[in-house]
């Protein structure tokens, strides 16, 4: 049970942790007073938990929409308190020296219970990669669900490009990929040479962290990205649940002109978050510390999305960037003209197989329903866990699925209509 004193204290400590440490000042003063106000007119009061951790969630974002802004509740596994924070010097860089300006190894902040969480997570889910396969026509594809911690995930990512090493193109999807870490190694597959990626301007140590892909990795590159040498197609499947790091490995995948993006607009969180206690076991906030930009531009996808260079639905993307490589790989094929062997002929005639039964799903896809105006009940024997009966506006009756997820503790809800 939560009582006053702990409604007080907690909102009280979240103000103070968004003064000090969100990403802009002026906002931060603008969401605290906000919420200040509201406790002080009792619009608190009545909540507790699970609710009090909602309205808190939504007076953070009211005043610029930053969806990793978010407050947790959680009574069955106590949040820690946050490890102190390592006091270091930067120079203008963002690397770490010493009293004389010279360089020096940054030192590793201690271990926290939320990353050690994390570490966990990305344990149970592969690192992050959810699946490798070949596809029809020698074309490479990628699933990855997040970007797990970059040191614990380098093998997987390894074993991944390893696998798609020979084919002729790439597909990478991260449609259902809420972020993580870091995504700088995974472009580094894309690049041999040491090239600026982005900048993050961190608010807490008022520091502008600037980073390069990495001259080494441990897997076989895919590409160099060097315009003398052929760069087979990559393209990098997105959507609207495309969130936070994954959003950084396409944005800047795609300014660096090394891969195509297929599907919808993404998400919008561009500001890398922290986790803090707010004087209470059952409460956490999520608060945007960082500001991740453009090398070139200096500006990011906070609020906007990246958007797809071909634009078709979510749903679709995977089969639309699978068509459009095995036409590409099958034009360069039929470049070879008598040159064509045995095994390229056989590989043509797949890909024609192929091609032709995705433009035919493609062109047999059913109408969407016309807008829904009110849940029906159901009847207990056709009731489903996460099913609901939907009346459309035009009185026909259809079946939706409604999924809820969770990511580090914020949850998305999407709707599916089954045909």
């Amino acid at each position: 049970m939560i009582s006053q004193e702990d409604t007080e204290i907690i909102v009280k400590t979240l103000c103070a942790k968004v003064r000090a440490n969100y990403v802009s000042p002026e906002d931060a003063e603008a969401i605290a007073t906000g919420i200040e106000a509201k406790l002080d007119a009792g619009a608190y009061s009545s909540l507790t938990g699970p609710a009090l951790a909602e309205a808190l969630g939504t007076d953070l974002k009211a005043v610029n929409g930053d969806k990793h802004l978010r407050v947790a509740f959680d009574d069955e596994h106590p949040f820690p308190e946050e490890a102190p924070a390592v006091v270091q010097k930067y120079n203008d860089d963002g690397d770490v020296v010493d009293e004389e300006g010279n360089k020096v190894e940054e030192e590793e902040e201690p271990e926290s219970g939320f990353e050690r969480m994390f570490k966990e997570l990305s344990t149970l889910s592969g690192d992050g990669v959810a699946g490798v396969d070949i596809l029809t026509g020698n074309v490479g594809y990628i699933n990855l669900t997040m970007f797990g911690p970059e040191a614990q995930a380098q093998k997987a990512l390894q074993h991944a490009m390893t696998l798609v090493k020979n084919t002729a193109a790439l597909i990478i999807d991260v449609r259902d990929n809420m972020g993580g870490d870091s995504s700088t190694e995974l472009i580094s597959y894309f690049s041999a040479e040491s090239v600026p990626v982005k900048h993050i301007y961190w608010r807490p140590t008022n520091r502008l962290q600037k980073f390069k892909t990495y001259a080494e990795v441990l897997g076989p590159r895919y590409n160099d990205n060097k315009a003398e040498s052929k760069q087979r197609p990559v393209y990098v499947l997105i959507g609207p649940e495309t969130f936070s790091s994954a959003e950084a490995f396409v944005f800047f995948m795609r300014e660096l002109g090394l891969a195509k993006t297929v599907g919808q607009n993404t998400s919008g969180g561009g500001h890398p978050c922290n986790f803090y206690r707010l004087g209470h076991d059952s409460f956490r906030a999520s608060i945007s510390i960082g500001k991740t930009m453009s090398t070139v531009t200096g500006k990011g996808w906070e609020g906007v999305g990246v958007p797809a260079d071909i634009e078709c639905t979510a749903e679709e993307a995977k089969a639309k960037a699978h068509s459009l490589c095995m036409k590409q790989v099958q034009a360069e094929i039929l470049e070879k003209g008598d040159g064509i062997s045995q095994a390229q002929r056989i590989l043509l005639n797949r890909i024609e197989k192929a091609v032709n039964a995705l433009e035919t799903n493609a062109s047999a896809k059913p109408e969407e329903p016309a807008a829904v105006a009110e849940e029906v009940p159901m009847m207990y024997e056709t009731r489903l866990p996460g099913i609901h009966r939907l009346r459309n506006a035009d009185g026909t009756v259809v079946n939706v699925e409604r999924i809820e997820r969770k990511f580090l503790g914020i949850k998305f809800v999407t709707e599916k209509v089954l045909h």
